[in-house]
């Protein structure tokens, strides 16, 4: 069984402070940080993690209020952490060592009805899924054995769709897949082809509304193969619906005729403005998909651009938010970027889809920050999270925990160097900006 490490005494009395009496914390950038910058402290300094695997980061009520988080460190290894809201008390496991060296690894969080957490991650596209499930409910402390799965998978993306467990990720002939769990993550059975066509690799991102639909955002391909376009597909009760809930085809994962393909699904993103990439999809209040996604105007992959994307009932309105700058990776002198249609990041908020986080060059250097519409998308506030940081670091990847209480943790994002997806040393901030009042610039 997995034995948990704590944080020294003096960090969780230093956590918890922070917490309960909202006093100003010491900021990683100390006398170069502006205001702003003060709300935001550490979280961890070894950990990253890649877009494409979610959630691993995620807030649960049971007995205990606690948020959950995953990361992979920069020598290998899968981490998993706990924040109590009450005791202020932090925990944190290894989960497996030296695993491999790379972010898309990240563990993903399933909690079963039951509070027992159950947590998948692999290797990047070699070898098979790791499964463990906690003893005990909302406990990080000790874990059942290692149960392995699959072959050559990667991002896990787990959800509860009736009385199944239903993990959807990247597997059959490098295209998403579904595979289902009848005993609550036990065991699983048959991996079954999701989407076919397009390119050689699909990239998805999912998520799932109040009636259990899954709603899909993907890519025909990698943006460095194919000029890319970003499909939508809405799957429910086995069958594919289009956003205005035109019904496209049944699925049974019988044969490949009966998934879907890239062709029928509902292009939203024509890569008029050149090819795109998918970031993140949520559903707003009314159960209408949004999602933000990377356009890259230029060959060059020098300019890249942030968009949202919001169904009305009618039609998808689209917006382009802000220029981003170039790739973030800081390539090496006198190499080619392998990655140069990785964005600093764009988020969405689950729980309010309104709200956006994002990554961008400031002055050359990636700062993140936080946007609010008021009217669908129109018209954008903003508030600078992080500022006149250093210009030998990154602020990249932001996200916010599923389900988050406001003024927990309301956003986490990776901080440090980063050469490469195998090669990084970034720390995890976080901040926790509705405890603070603050106004927001117009743009």
């Amino acid at each position: 069984m997995i034995k948990p490490h704590t944080l020294r005494p003096g960090k969780i009395k230093h956590l918890a402070i922070f917490i309960f009496l909202f006093l100003p914390v010491i900021s990683l950038y100390s006398a170069k940080t502006s205001t702003s910058t003060l709300r935001n402290n550490i979280l961890t300094t070894d950990g990253a993690w890649c877009w494409f695997a979610e959630p691993h980061a995620i807030f649960y009520k049971g007995i205990k209020e606690q948020t959950y988080f995953t990361w992979v460190t920069k020598s290998g290894d899968m981490e998993i952490a706990a924040f109590n809201h009450k005791t202020g008390a932090f925990t944190k496991t290894t989960l497996y060592s030296k695993l491999e060296e790379d972010d898309h690894d990240v563990p993903t969080i399933y909690f079963r009805e039951d509070g027992r957490l159950v947590v998948f991650f692999s290797k990047h596209t070699t070898g098979p899924f790791h499964r463990f499930i906690s003893i005990l409910p909302e406990d990080i402390s000790s874990w059942s054995s290692d149960y392995t799965f699959g072959k050559d998978v990667t991002y896990p993306n787990p959800f509860k769709i009736g009385n199944q467990l239903a993990l959807f990720y990247r597997g059959l002939n490098w295209h998403p897949t579904v595979i289902f769990s009848n005993d609550k993550g036990e065991t699983f059975g048959t991996a079954q082809q999701l989407i076919q066509g397009g390119g050689a690799r699909p990239y998805a991102k999912y998520c799932q509304d109040k009636n259990g639909a899954i709603h899909i955002a993907f890519t025909d391909a990698h943006p460095r193969d194919l000029t890319t376009k970003i499909y939508y597909v809405c799957f429910r009760n086995n069958k594919f619906y289009r956003a205005n809930g035109t019904y496209i085809k049944d699925f049974t994962g019988s044969s490949t005729a009966l998934n879907i393909d890239a062709h029928e699904a509902e292009v939203v993103y024509d890569a008029a403005g050149g090819k795109g990439w998918i970031w993140d999809i949520a559903v707003d209040s009314t159960g209408n998909p949004v999602m933000v996604y990377s356009s890259f105007p230029s060959k060059a992959n020098t300019d890249h651009r942030y968009n949202y994307a919001r169904w009305s009932g009618s039609t998808w309105v689209k917006t382009e938010l802000t220029k981003s700058g170039k790739w973030f990776p800081q390539t090496p002198e006198g190499k080619t970027e392998p990655e140069p249609n990785y964005s600093g990041g764009i988020s969405l908020d689950h729980d309010n889809p309104s709200v956006v986080y994002l990554s961008k060059q400031v002055n050359g250097v990636f700062e993140i920050w936080k946007w609010i519409t008021k009217d669908h998308g129109t018209t954008w506030d903003s508030l600078a999270i992080t500022s006149h940081s250093p210009s030998d670091i990154v602020n990249v990847r932001p996200i916010v925990p599923m389900h988050h209480v406001p003024g927990y943790f309301d956003v986490l994002w990776m901080q440090g160097k980063y050469s490469h997806y195998t090669n990084f040393d970034t720390s995890v901030l976080f901040r926790m900006d509705s405890l603070f009042s603050h106004t927001t610039t117009k743009l």
